[in-house]
């Protein structure tokens, strides 16, 4: 349900986040102010994730906690509906995500994100159940 890509470009690094497959559900639904819950909680995670990724900076030694490259971290969102974007403009960050020839990988957002997909599956999962329950009157046993 929740698509999640970490991608490398133009020397950037950045983590999609999106939730796909919602047409059906969001037709379904009748109270928008539940859409907008949806999108706060992907915001939410989305923020989970950068903290998560700053905090890994340090523990990796790739940089001092607070470091440039955890400072330039964002949020912003997608290109799609539902979708956010975590990552960082500075030329190096794939450089220390993947590795170079003369240096290791040290995978800060990468770790952040599967850290971080558990918990953002779940919450999300649960407020959709919840949507639906609370619209359609139907209790889904999982």
């Amino acid at each position: 349900m929740a698509g999640v890509l970490l991608r490398r470009r133009d020397n950037s690094v950045t983590v999609n986040l999106a939730i796909k497959g919602l047409e059906g559900f969001k037709r379904s639904l009748s109270n928008l102010a539940q859409l907008n819950g949806l999108d706060a909680e992907l915001e939410r995670s989305a923020q989970g994730i950068a903290a998560t990724a700053a905090q890994n900076l340090s523990r990796m030694g790739a940089e001092k906690p607070g470091g440039k490259l955890a400072s330039s971290l964002t949020v912003a969102s997608g290109d799609q509906e539902f979708s956010k974007v975590i990552g960082s403009d500075l030329k190096y960050a794939s450089f220390v995500e993947f590795g170079t020839l003369r240096t290791p990988p040290k995978p800060w957002l990468g770790s952040a994100l599967a850290t971080e997909k558990p918990v953002i599956k779940m919450r999300i999962g649960d407020l959709l159940r919840t949507t639906a329950t609370s619209n359609t009157g139907v209790r889904n046993n999982p």
